[in-house]
């Protein structure tokens, strides 16, 4: 999924809940960087 994603793109953002553990473990052995500073997305 990876290696297809960065056939057409340079970067690829993932939302992941803060809460969501086991999903950021994941992405973290992918050699993903978590990025603090962006802000939760507004709820409709």
């Amino acid at each position: 999924m990876i290696g297809h994603a960065f056939t057409f793109v340079d970067t690829v953002l993932y939302w992941v809940d803060e809460n969501n553990k086991r999903s950021q473990r994941a992405l973290k052995k992918y050699g993903t960087r978590r990025s603090p500073n962006l802000h939760k997305r507004a709820e409709a």
